[in-house]
């Protein structure tokens, strides 16, 4: 949580200077190390779909908001897009936070709350422009991986089918 409140901070003396700060892409950069070893940890455990979907999706949420954010800031000088840049990054950042912290708790994660939190997040960040195009979402995906992680989900959900 610590990164996203520099975040914040960061985001906010933008909004109020006018001035882009592009050392909150650091930041940012970190945060998203963060959630890519998260999101590894999480396809290495091989937990069960029903509790593993939930995190993924919100990861895969949070993972493209951020990337689409620091892609906005580079480019805010050129396009003079601050302080809106910073603006739209403040009304996306609570949904985030909020999503962040829930996934972070060491209380049992509802699944179906997180996946809540993280479409309210996906929302929120299309509003202001802060995600990525469907276009862009689409080109970005590996085919490789998909293919890897399609067929661990499939052989997960033959062994839970046998188990019922």
């Amino acid at each position: 949580m610590d990164l996203l409140v520099k975040i914040e901070d960061n985001f906010k003396r933008m909004a109020a200077t006018g001035n882009v700060d592009m050392s909150v892409i650091e930041i940012l950069t970190k945060l998203k190390e963060q959630l890519v070893e998260i999101k590894k940890e999480l396809l290495a455990k091989g937990s069960s779909i029903r509790d593993d979907f939930p995190k993924f999706h919100a990861l895969e949420t949070q993972l493209r908001i951020i990337e689409h954010m620091i892609s906005r800031v580079k480019i805010a000088p050129e396009i003079h897009d601050n302080p809106k840049v910073a603006d739209d990054a403040l009304i996306v950042l609570p949904d985030f936070m909020n999503l962040h912290e829930s996934l972070a708790s060491k209380k049992t994660i509802d699944g179906d709350n997180i996946t809540d939190l993280s479409s309210s997040l996906q929302i929120s960040a299309m509003k202001c422009n802060m995600y990525p195009s469907t276009e862009t979402v689409t080109k970005s995906v590996n085919t490789k991986m998909l293919n890897v992680q399609f067929d661990r989900f499939v052989s997960r959900v033959g062994g839970e089918i046998e188990r019922l």
